[in-house]
């Protein structure tokens, strides 16, 4: 009875690990989907920080971009943003690690003493410094 139980526990906390490796994987995967098949040109603008303050947002043209690396105008995208390739880079790597725990393939950390909010602050970081340097005008 009591080893019972405990498989329903390991197996519900097994499911809830999924979920949020499931769900990024869908998210993920979409958007390299979308990115490739869909052009943003087709598309009406979507940024509501520069559709209230008429100034571009960190990630402004980041939509374009990926649009420009899955078609594989790496140059482009670039153009388009100064960190796109970095970004595009983050979804493949999110999307793969997504995946590869929806099939239960298990690894360690790749970056040990990074955390996933460190890695996020880091992200967050970079994006906000190339944005002063671009709304400063310094290229």
């Amino acid at each position: 009875m009591h080893l019972d139980r405990l498989k329903l526990l390991i197996e519900k906390k097994e499911s809830s690990r999924l979920s949020p490796a499931l769900f990024r994987m869908v998210l993920l995967g979409s958007v390299l989907l979308v990115s490739r098949f869909i052009n943003p040109s087709m598309l009406p603008p979507i940024c509501p920080f520069r559709f209230l303050t008429g100034i571009p947002c960190m990630f402004c043209g980041l939509t374009h971009a990926f649009h420009a690396i899955s078609l594989g105008n790496f140059s482009q995208a670039v153009a388009l943003h100064p960190l796109s390739l970095f970004a595009y880079g983050l979804v493949i790597f999110h999307f793969a690690t997504a995946t590869a725990r929806v099939l239960g393939l298990k690894f360690g950390r790749i970056f040990p003493k990074l955390s996933i909010l460190n890695m996020m602050w880091l992200t967050f970081s970079l994006f906000t410094l190339v944005w002063l340097v671009k709304l400063s005008g310094i290229d």
